[in-house]
């Protein structure tokens, strides 16, 4: 059985998104801030998370 290693590159999951994400996965429940909001929504967009691109996408639409 071969091992096979994928890469993504997406320049908005930085360190702390991906742990919102992943806080959100488990739990439901994020914290969104100014500062991660959009790049939460395209992370989020990119992982095929609906549930996480609405909220992400309303914070900013309630936060311009």
């Amino acid at each position: 059985m071969k091992n096979y290693v994928i890469k993504v590159e997406l320049e908005e999951a930085t360190e702390t998104v991906m742990e919102d994400v992943l806080s959100y996965i488990y739990t439901g429940n994020v914290l969104i801030t100014d500062e991660r909001a959009h790049n939460l929504t395209a992370t989020a967009n990119y992982l095929l998370l609906p549930g996480l691109k609405a909220l992400a996408s309303n914070f900013i639409k309630k936060n311009p």
